[in-house]
């Protein structure tokens, strides 16, 4: 095998690493977007138990005053 026919199995490996590489981040960036819109729908439960607990103790202290 001359050098030119090393080389070009050099190149083709290397393409195919970057190539691996590029899916990787691709999916590692696919599970990070996952996870932002899962942390983003904790925060909406959060927010709408805080508003149910504050109607709660609305309701509580018209029940105190009665």
């Amino acid at each position: 095998m001359d050098i030119n026919e090393v080389c070009k199995l050099m190149q083709e490996g290397f393409a195919r690493l970057e190539n691996g590489q590029n899916e990787m981040m691709n999916s590692i960036c696919g599970i990070n977007g996952t996870i932002t819109k899962i942390e983003n729908h904790l925060t909406n439960i959060e927010n709408r138990i805080t508003k149910i607990d504050n109607k709660v103790d609305e309701i509580n202290k018209k029940i105190d005053l009665i």
